[in-house]
């Protein structure tokens, strides 16, 4: 629709094939594909093969650093924890897109639209950071963290 490009970025992530991108970042092209098939980035197919580009380049780095800070296979973590917030970032923007346009694409015009719709995202990914951050902050503040030897709060 007429908001589309207004709020699409400029993401100065060309395209990269699978096998050059997991080699630059650390990543075994497996856990790209399994990233892929939770809905966590998405495959392009570039001059015949396949590639990431744009948003999908900036996710995969993300998680690449986040696996190579210690977040890896000898602890449990995989590319399956992403479904968590695939999943929840899913639901959260088939709300939001709900409400926009009941409340604000309805009812004012095209060009404030679009830039309102581009500050939302924006100030919505501050602000999601910034909740996220402050309850698990007073989650381990109140003491409710699952304690690995035991599986109860400690």
């Amino acid at each position: 629709g007429q908001l589309v490009p207004a709020v699409e970025r400029e993401r100065p992530h060309p395209a990269e094939t699978l096998p050059r991108l997991a080699r630059r970042i650390g990543l075994p092209v497996a856990e790209l594909r399994e990233m892929a098939a939770l809905g966590a980035v998405e495959v392009v197919v570039r001059g015949g093969r396949q590639c990431l580009e744009g948003s999908s380049v900036a996710i995969a780095e993300t998680w690449a650093r986040l696996r190579n800070a210690g977040y890896g296979d000898e602890l449990g973590f995989s590319a399956q924890d992403l479904a968590l917030y695939v999943e929840m970032v899913q639901w959260l923007a088939r709300e939001e897109l709900r409400r926009f346009g009941s409340r604000v694409a309805a009812k004012v015009d095209v060009d404030t639209s679009r830039r309102m719709a581009r500050d939302g995202i924006d100030r919505m990914n501050e602000l999601i950071g910034l909740l996220r951050e402050s309850i698990l902050l007073r989650a381990i503040a109140e003491g409710n963290v699952q304690d690995a030897g035991t599986g109860e709060a400690g």
